[in-house]
């Protein structure tokens, strides 16, 4: 497999724990840990981790270590505005012309089913 793909894959896994709060906001991340999780080298785990931090879901702090980076809970309020925005709008689009709701068509939006469970507020 070509090291870009081995950061890809690294770098997915790692989003989709954050975003499934499986890693918890605040909570330190090890490459090591990761690597052994995933089988794969600290390379692509630290490419995947830098990519991250210049997404600002990751936080490294010198001689601290390497973090989740916390919800900011006005962007969090944001984020829940749009979602509603967005919930609306498909709802109306993917609703029959006879006003019946196609549920298989909504399965599709697979934004629609990250859980958001387990949230609590942290501080690093």
């Amino acid at each position: 497999m070509s090291n870009t793909s081995l950061r890809q894959q690294a770098y997915d896994w790692i989003k989709k724990q954050i975003i499934t709060l499986e890693l918890q906001p605040g909570s330190a991340l090890s490459e090591i840990e990761i690597s052994r999780e995933l089988g794969l080298g600290r390379t692509p785990v630290r490419e995947a981790i830098q990519r991250l931090k210049g997404d600002d879901l990751i936080v490294v702090l010198p001689r601290k270590g390497t973090f989740v980076s916390n919800i900011n809970l006005g962007d969090f309020e944001k984020l829940i505005d749009a979602r509603l925005m967005l919930e609306c709008h498909v709802v109306k689009a993917l609703a029959a012309p006879e006003g019946h709701f196609d549920l298989k068509k909504w399965n599709n939006y697979a934004i629609f089913s990250i859980p958001f469970r387990n949230w609590r507020r942290k501080e690093i």
